[in-house]
């Protein structure tokens, strides 16, 4: 069984955890995503790449409710979540990890984990939690008592990882987790995202390492000017001639 994910779901029934349909999202008179579909299916990793402003991360603001849709419909689940709340959506699972990290900076890291748990009122399972969080992050372990604001970049991004598994995500989203990070932290944030992947956990993940992200992918899409340009399985956009000119350097 998953530690962060404690209930599979039957994928052979139930395929899909998030499908996104025809989804717009305005800001005043500029739309920033258009018609945009995508399926993230139960279990699987989904990368989502395109230059600066493509609309990357107001996607997954607009899954989160952080933004409202100008047009289409979001389902998490089966369930439309056009009438819920950011706080709806993680108590149903809709967990993120932000860009730049958004760590309390004031609080400790053992705080900031804690926060991550706060809808669970059970504190033998909440401890069992920080246990298998630490596992995975155990630079952790020994800065428990720190300010989260005195870590490093990639403390930071490991502390704001940790804190979204604390809560037990039944989709996690991750917004750039490399970002600004040194050559072995990135090393060490993909094999956290790799394992986690391998457990069984959905991901939909923004990524400007096109090259990282598509690798661990089993899906990606492509997005440019707020549209999705190209979809398709991550390896064979990988191989993909417009792909690798556009993002990939080659």
């Amino acid at each position: 069984m998953n530690a962060f994910n404690p209930e599979p779901r039957d994928s052979a029934r139930d395929p899909v955890i998030l499908s996104l349909q025809g989804i717009g999202v305005s800001y005043g008179g500029i739309q920033a995503v258009k018609s945009l579909e995508l399926v993230v299916k139960t279990g699987e990793c989904v990368c989502l790449i395109g230059s600066k402003g493509a609309g990357k991360t107001t996607t997954l603001k607009a899954i989160t409710a952080l933004l409202p849709l100008s047009g289409g419909q979001i389902f998490f689940d089966g369930l439309d979540t056009q009438k819920l709340k950011p706080w709806d959506l993680v108590r149903l699972g809709v967990v993120m990890v932000p860009e730049g990290r958004g760590v309390f900076t004031r609080l400790s890291v053992l705080e900031n984990l804690k926060m991550g748990a706060y809808l669970n009122t059970d504190t033998q399972a909440v401890s069992t939690q920080l246990e298998q969080t630490l596992a995975l992050f155990p630079k952790l372990k020994s800065r428990l008592n720190f300010l989260a604001g005195h870590l490093s970049g990639g403390e930071q991004q490991m502390l704001a990882m940790g804190r979204a598994l604390m809560s037990r995500p039944k989709l996690l989203l991750l917004d750039e987790p490399s970002m600004g990070l040194s050559p072995i932290m990135v090393d060490l944030i993909f094999t956290v995202i790799a394992d986690l992947s391998k457990s069984g956990m959905s991901m939909l993940l923004v990524e400007q390492n096109a090259s990282r992200a598509l690798g661990l992918a089993q899906r990606a899409y492509v997005m440019e000017s707020g549209y999705v340009s190209l979809e398709g399985d991550a390896q064979e956009l990988l191989h993909n001639p417009q792909v690798r000119a556009a993002y990939l350097g080659h």
